[in-house]
């Protein structure tokens, strides 16, 4: 039934425009900023900073001038743990899954210098690593780099199954971002965040329907994005929306179970397909557009 409700209150949303929970942290205004929590009263070594930059190989914003970093100009020291946390919210209008992406680079020994995320159902009392999750409930984070050198920045994003983990309306989600470096000093950058996304998506369908697989390449895309459907459909549409539930744009589905589209004049951020034809068959799934 909850189900049904929530694909009700999606068409609803969509008809009257209502705003979702969604915001953004660039780190160049005040923008979300309220979200984020670095505490050094508790951990006065902590050194995650707020800047530009000013690093050998972190010398880049995403979105300039600034990002959250090891400090904007010293490498990391030894024997240091360091975090920041980010905190979202639950509220009526929080669907299915809750989504976290956002842009990284690291530059640090491979040893044991890494950072890691971590996601926290019962405000911190007890925290998941969204690396290694063994509940079911959040989206692996496999191909993530947490230790040696990205190489330029990359993208990261995964889902997580909120209520599924005991949250409830007005209850708060949270992120912890974890910096940790041993007893070597490799002189090293650490690491640095940009771009920062957070949102909700509806995954559910009418109980009547039967949902197939569903998969889309490259992802992130920048151009242009092939969705592949994992049963071979006759007809229908798919349909692309925004990560606050607007309507994008429509795919024609006849005879192929593999579709390609053009996104390039598609603005950077995370989107949502879904797929439902006369026959009683729907998917769906997220992609993320890059600059």
């Amino acid at each position: 039934m909850k189900k049904v409700l929530l694909f009700f209150i999606f068409g609803l949303c969509l008809i009257i425009g209502y705003p979702q929970e969604h915001f953004e942290i660039n780190f160049d205004d005040t923008s979300g900023m309220t979200h984020l929590i670095i505490d050094t009263i508790s951990n006065p070594e902590n050194i995650w900073q707020i800047g530009a930059p000013q690093k050998v190989t972190l010398n880049m914003p995403i979105s300039p001038p600034n990002v959250i970093i090891t400090d904007t100009i010293n490498p990391y020291p030894v024997n240091n743990i360091s975090s920041f946390i980010i905190w979202q919210p639950i509220t009526f209008w929080t669907w299915d899954w809750l989504y976290i992406i956002f842009s990284y680079s690291i530059n640090s020994d491979t040893i044991s210098d890494y950072w890691k995320i971590e996601f926290s159902a019962d405000n911190g009392t007890s925290w998941i690593d969204m690396s290694n999750d063994t509940t079911g409930c959040i989206r692996s984070l496999a191909g993530t780099v947490f230790s040696g050198n990205s190489n330029g920045w990359r993208d990261c994003y995964s889902d997580i199954y909120w209520y599924e983990l005991g949250l409830e309306e007005g209850d708060t989600a949270l992120y912890r971002f974890t910096f940790l470096s041993d007893g070597i000093n490799n002189n090293k950058d650490g690491v640095m965040f940009d771009s920062f996304a957070f949102g909700s998506c509806i995954i559910g369908f009418p109980e009547s329907l039967i949902i197939i697989p569903s998969s889309c390449f490259p992802n992130p895309a920048s151009d242009h994005l092939t969705i592949k459907l994992g049963e071979p459909v006759t007809s229908g549409k798919i349909e692309i929306f925004s990560s606050l539930g607007v309507f994008v744009q429509a795919i024609s589905v006849n005879g192929s179970n593999s579709v390609s589209t053009d996104i390039s004049s598609f603005p950077p951020g995370v989107y949502f397909y879904k797929y439902i034809n006369s026959s009683g068959m729907a998917a769906s799934g997220k992609f993320v557009k890059q600059k």
